[in-house]
């Protein structure tokens, strides 16, 4: 038989474990889902490749396609509902089946960019026959992706 302190020194383990346990889920379980999101974010920012292709070699040839969704199908992809396009190029996709309700039905919009600060405009002939600096995730709407869950390669 254990006497009464082997019997106490247990209890002390299995609360100091459970302690550890709670610990870490509090801290690492957060961590693991927002990584989670970001990679879900990438695969859906890799659906709009094609699109994107197609807004940077209409505005480097300096023809506005006569498709006003330039060109540039639904989206396919895992997350991807839909896929929009705007007259400047923005590229707008519908998120869905993330499991998540932070995205959810949240739209994630790429904004093509003519130097580091200037998004394109079509309006504007010197941002014909130019290629795109960069492409920026835009936060215009309450239906945006939150900022803190985009992708470090889609902020500004």
């Amino acid at each position: 038989m254990h006497t009464r302190v082997q019997q106490g020194s247990v209890l002390i383990i299995l609360v100091a474990a459970v302690v550890a346990l709670a610990a870490l889920s509090a801290f690492a379980l957060p961590s693991v889902r927002g990584d989670s999101n970001k990679a879900k974010l990438s695969e859906a920012l890799q659906a709009t490749s094609e699109c994107r292709l197609r807004v940077a070699q209409a505005y480097f040839s300096g023809v506005m396609p006569a498709d006003p969704r330039w060109g540039c199908g639904r989206g396919d992809g895992r997350y991807v509902n839909d896929m929009a396009t705007t007259a400047d190029g923005a590229i707008h996709v519908r998120l869905q089946g993330t499991g998540d309700p932070a995205l959810d039905q949240k739209v994630l919009t790429l904004v093509p960019y003519h130097d580091p600060a200037t998004p394109k405009d079509p309006a504007v002939t010197t941002h014909w026959r130019s290629g795109i600096h960069k492409w920026v995730c835009s936060q215009g709407s309450p239906e945006s992706v939150p900022f803190r869950l985009l992708p470090p390669d889609c902020k500004a």
